[in-house]
Formats: structure tokens, sequence, C-alpha cells
């Protein structure tokens, strides 16, 4: 007999066994569930290995196998223990229109854009600012 085909009957076997224990230890699990009328407490550590093992099987996976929580709980529960770790990469940015640097405006000289064609709206600008509190609205045409 090849090794190859000795190696794979053994692994079909093994697959085989491991299904069939998952398969009784998840009918077990849903028997001792129904006899529990009370909520289940978990501390942490019992959130943060229920939560470790969960993200490595995936939503998915959680979805068919997951009764003492929901499977968006527990994988809010692994974000929240990588969070507390500072394992977790920062968040990303949003999207859209970077802010505007206050400061480097009130540092940018206007000079040219003041001597062009919107001369007159800048030195309205400067005379009513200094006086009062201006809320403008343009509209381009």
């Amino acid at each position: 007999m090849d090794w190859k085909k000795l190696l794979g009957s053994i692994t079909e076997s093994v697959d085989e066994e491991i299904r069939l224990r998952n398969a009784y230890l998840a009918v077990e699990n849903r028997i001792f569930r129904q006899q529990i009328l009370e909520w289940v407490h978990l501390t942490d550590t019992k959130r943060k290995t229920l939560a470790e093992i969960g993200q490595q099987l995936g939503k998915q996976a959680l979805e068919e196998t997951a009764t003492i929580a929901k499977p968006d709980t527990i994988l809010a529960w692994h974000r929240k223990f990588m969070d507390q770790q500072g394992v977790r990469p920062p968040r990303r940015q949003s999207v859209g229109r970077p802010r505007i640097d206050m400061d480097m405006l009130r540092t940018t000289d206007f000079s040219p854009v003041r001597s062009g064609v919107g001369s007159n709206w800048w030195s309205l600008l400067s005379s009513v600012s200094s006086t009062a509190v201006v809320t403008t609205s343009v509209k381009r045409v």
C-alpha cells in the first residue's frame, strides 16, 4: 500500500472521529442549555477564552455553534479585549475631505489672492470682521 493512501485513510478516519465528537458535544450542550433556567454569568476570563476561540472560528461557524451568546457579542468581546491589551491596530481614519488646519490659515499670506479678482471681497471682509462677527455664505456661479 502506498504511504500517501495510508496517510489519507488515517487522516480521514481522524477527521470523522473529530466530527462525531463535535456533533456529540453540540447535542450535549444543547441538552444542558435547555436545563438551565437562569442567565449564565460569565467572568471576564471566561469571556476572553470564548472570544479568542470564537475569533478563530469566525462568525459563520459561531452562528452554527454558539449558544451562550450571539456571535456578534462574542466577536465584540474579542475586540474589547484586544483594545484593552493595545493589540488591535488603530481604527482607519474617516473618508472624505481632510479637516482644515486653522493655524495654517492664520499664518498663510493671501496677498496674491487679494490683489486679484476678489480684492473687493477681501477688503470688505477684513473691514467688517474687525468690527463684528460675520456669517458668510458664498455661492459659486
